[in-house]
């Protein structure tokens, strides 16, 4: 019996780290090279995919914006819950800024995107172009 229980425990264990290094293996995340911007908001569609397997709190793009400006730097983020499915699926993504100016310019605004819930799922940045 008590063999049972170690083999029970040690299956288990091994299910418990292969769940996460799975879905990470098997997430994507994809910026593009331009965006629109539309009163100092940036909009852009993110490309993303993650399995079924993701847990609920994984589930999450986050999204770290900045723009260089004369006036001195800017910049964002934000989180939105995302579904997890294992298809490829694209999020019409807003980002602004909580940090500074009031809105981002024309030009060039750097954004980061992860999945999860330290971003460990999938990782992706770009210099995107906005006018």
């Amino acid at each position: 019996m008590l063999r049972k229980l170690k083999r029970a425990v040690a299956v288990s264990f091994v299910v418990a780290l292969a769940i996460p290094a799975a879905a990470a293996a098997q997430s994507m995340v994809a910026l593009p090279d331009k965006g629109k911007l539309v009163d100092g908001t940036v909009l852009l569609k993110v490309t993303y995919s993650c399995p079924a397997t993701t847990s609920p709190e994984d589930a999450l793009l986050w999204l770290y914006s900045s723009q260089a400006r004369p006036e001195g730097a800017t910049a964002g983020d934000t989180a939105v819950v995302i579904t997890c499915d294992g298809k490829r699926r694209k999020y019409r993504a807003s980002v602004w800024p909580n940090i500074g100016a009031e809105g981002y310019i024309a030009g060039t605004v750097s954004v980061e995107a992860s999945i999860g819930i330290s971003g460990q799922l999938a990782r992706d940045s770009a210099e995107i172009t906005v006018r």
